[in-house]
């Protein structure tokens, strides 16, 4: 790399703060990015960001960094956003961005006195649209010295010394940038959704409450839940609730911990940035302690694995006036914000969540005569929802993982409820990257994660699950090599005589063989297996892989021939907990026509995380009595786990597609069914998005008569299905009888009409 331009480099700059402050520079790259690196150094720290996304966190006074930010770029409008620490002596800031384009082109932006900078921060200042007219320029420290050695060279000149980015969750902080490159997350946008008459002429006024159900941006707290004086004094705090403009004085002895806390309520699980204002004539401290419980704000977990306890945040407040925001995104409903160290009165106010929502259109939806199940899909779409971050998440409290079995289970109910595809691609492309030399797949996002073979097959089976519910070839054959891989891999691992898997009994070096601790030939995780292959075999004929097709068909003969013997896997429905296997029951249930039995154990299991005070979904469904989130009480074993998990909004894709029965039969509902099960529900409404609009349908049983309304979008064929509720029946269909020549008998229970028509339909039999 050739020796750099002196008059280009780099200048020290600062602003009006002594101890801190925030720079600003917006910056247009014309093409698309082929690889970014910056150098940074700040005496004697910083807070970097880069299109509002944290790069690093750095606070000592050497601190020269290289660092490979090329995904948080991109084609058009930028903005580095930089907080500034000075803590002894004074170099300033400097800065250079170095963008190689794609055909050659390079553009370098560097710190001089064009950046826009304030001693304080404001909310929202990292990102591009912030006005920041009213900002002064930077000054220019003339005599500044930033180790000349080092910036001799552009950035990346020394390629051992970049520092690069790492693809996974946001969970672990520190130098290096972590970064999930290309995510919808932020890159998409709400588009604005019009809907037709008709369909409100079935849904009514209902659905577009729907609609506007989007989280709000900033949310503020409902409840202060406990107030402590501590080693101070907390005046006010209650006053907080009421206006903005209201503050709280909290008074705190220097030097001393346990100081004064408030404990703030959001009425509901959120996952985003918490803001406060803070004003104080000196040095403050605050440690921002979180939980979805309030027991969990006021105990300290029991020391085991990181994952199973909250964050703490530790902030040093610089005097003055200063919008604060929590750098790192949180999954809760209670915070204690508790002072200490603090050399003179802090007054707070405006406490608030900037809240983290992925873009999509509230486009499905569920109704029907039972409140309590209405109140289970709610809960359960704000469950998936708040689970849709950079990439599917496990949980938003912990672990903050993409993993595989989770996210095939979030993406199919995803179809229902949201009808988005992108983030599934998203999430399937980097765990395709991950892939292992041997095919297997891992279990979680990021290169070196272990392999679950239950996993192995979800990843296939989550493919058909994709193409059924889109429709889309172009991604599946994309996934082509890596789905032939994943297939020999679990083929691989199977008994040649029978065509069963047999897992051992002792872990290998991959952590351990299935999520459920299954051991030998297991029926249920060699029911995955068989359905992986049904899955290759599939996919491999919509790509035209007609020999590899053959092969996992005939592997799958086989395969189930031997799972014939087995003995079927048994439940034990009283003690079950695990979110995955209560939805594999559910759909069994309602597979088997015991759909009553089904809507009673989504009750059982579902409804009492809703009646102790919690509007979204645990890790795991409670079997026994728990107590409520608001109780001040002990640390119990339901505090350890997650009280928003992704996996567990499944009766929301149940009672979408089961009890309102819309499901595709060819892919992309070009040909959908319409086969209810009300399981002694009076009525049910749903609408679920399709690639070809919005299905709506509405149906009620009142005095043995069935009837029902459809709305076909255009592009689509529907099969209908209605209940035979007598032995002797008539059919109508658009207030016309239909001759029994015009509908199919063959299933036991229902009558089937084929629809072709697109627009509204109705139907009556009795």
């Amino acid at each position: 790399m050739k020796i750099r331009d002196i008059a280009s480099s780099p200048k020290c700059i600062w602003g009006a703060g002594k101890i801190e402050n925030c720079f600003r520079k917006k910056f247009i790259i014309e093409k698309a990015v082929k690889k970014a690196v910056l150098r940074i150094f700040c005496d004697t720290g910083y807070e970097l960001f880069l299109n509002g996304r944290l790069v690093a966190l750095v606070d000592e006074w050497s601190n020269m960094r290289d660092y490979d930010v090329t995904p948080f770029m991109a084609k058009g409008e930028n903005i580095a956003a930089i907080k500034g620490l000075n803590h002894a002596g004074h170099r300033g800031l400097a800065f250079e961005l170095s963008v190689s384009m794609k055909g050659g082109n390079t553009i370098s932006v560097v710190s001089n006195a064009q950046w826009k900078t304030i001693p304080e921060e404001r909310w929202g200042w990292k990102e591009a649209v912030f006005d920041d007219s009213s900002w002064r320029s930077a000054t220019e420290i003339p005599n500044a010295t930033i180790g000349s050695e080092q910036w001799k060279k552009r950035p990346g000149s020394d390629p051992s010394k970049i520092i690069p980015y790492l693809t996974c969750s946001q969970f672990f902080t520190g130098p290096i940038p972590k970064c999930a490159p290309g995510t919808p997350l932020y890159s998409l946008k709400r588009e604005k959704v019009s809907v037709p008459p008709a369909i409100l002429k079935i849904t009514g006024p209902e659905y577009l409450t729907n609609l506007n159900a989007f989280p709000k941006s900033v949310l503020r707290p409902v409840k202060i839940a406990d107030v402590f004086a501590g080693n101070g004094s907390v005046r006010g705090a209650k006053s907080l609730l009421i206006s903005d403009n209201n503050k709280c004085a909290i008074i705190s002895a220097k030097g001393l911990a346990g100081g004064p806390h408030i404990i703030f309520d959001f009425g509901e699980e959120i996952a985003g940035y918490l803001r406060m204002r803070i004003s104080s004539e000196g040095f403050s401290h605050a440690s921002l302690h979180y939980g979805e419980t309030l027991a969990e704000c006021l105990h300290l977990p029991p020391r085991t694995a990181l994952l199973t306890r909250m964050i703490t945040e530790e902030y040093e407040i610089a005097p003055g006036i200063r919008e604060m925001e929590s750098i790192v995104r949180q999954g809760f409903r209670f915070v204690k914000i508790e002072f200490s160290r603090c050399e003179s009165e802090v007054e707070l106010s405006e406490v608030s969540v900037k809240t983290s929502s992925y873009p999509v259109n509230y486009l499905g939806w569920f109704s029907c005569s039972d409140i309590s199940l209405n109140g289970i899909w709610q809960a359960a779409r704000k469950t998936l929802h708040l689970c849709m971050q950079e990439y599917y998440l496990d949980g938003i409290k912990r672990d903050r993982f993409m993993w595989v079995g989770d996210t095939r289970l979030e993406a199919l109910i995803n179809y229902y409820l949201f009808g988005d595809a992108e983030l599934f691609k998203y999430c399937w492309r980097g765990a395709a990257a991950s892939q292992y030399n041997d095919g297997g797949i891992p279990s979680a996002f990021g290169e070196g994660m272990s392999i679950l073979w239950d996993y192995v097959a979800w990843w296939i089976i989550a493919l058909q699950d994709y193409y059924l519910h889109t429709g889309d070839k172009k991604f599946i054959r994309q996934m082509t090599v890596h789905t032939g891989k994943a297939a020999e891999w679990l083929i691989s691992r199977s008994d040649p005589a029978d065509g069963l898997i047999s897992i051992p009994d002792e872990k290998g070096h991959n952590w351990f063989y299935t999520l459920n601790g299954m051991k030998g030939k297991d029926p249920e995780f060699n029911g995955f297996f068989l359905r992986a292959l049904l899955a290759a075999a599939e996919m491999a004929e919509v790509t035209g892989e007609k020999t590899l097709a053959k092969k996992y068909r005939k592997q799958a003969a086989k395969t189930e021939k031997a799972l014939a013997k087995l003995p079927k896997p048994v439940y034990d429905v009283s003690t079950i907990s695990n979110s995955l296997a209560s939805f594999d029951l559910t759909e069994a249930m309602f597979r088997d026509g015991m759909a009553a039995e089904a809507l009673e154990f989504i009750k059982a299991r579902w409804k009492p995380m809703l009646d102790c005070g919690g509007i979204s979904f645990f890790e795991c469904l409670p079997v026994e009595k728990i107590s409520n989130f608001c109780e001040k009480k002990k640390w119990d074993k339901y505090m350890w786990g997650s009280h928003c998990h992704g996996w567990t909004a499944g009766p929301a894709l149940s009672l979408q597609a089961e009890v309102a029965g819309i499901k595709p039969v060819a892919p992309g509902f070009a040909i959908f069914a319409v086969r209810p099960q009300l399981g002694g529900l009076n009525f049910a409404k749903a609408v679920v998005p399709s690639p070809h609009g919005l299905i709506a349908v509405a149906m009620c049983v009142k005095d043995g008569i069935f009837e029902e309304t459809l709305f076909l979008p255009e592009g689509c064929k529907a099969k209908v299905f209605l209940p035979k509720l007598k032995k002797k029946f008539k059919v109508f269909a658009d207030g016309k009888e239909v001759k029994s020549s015009k509908y199919d008998l063959t299933d036991p229970d229902y009558i089937c009409l084929d629809i072709t028509t697109p627009g509204s339909h109705s139907f009556r039999t009795g």
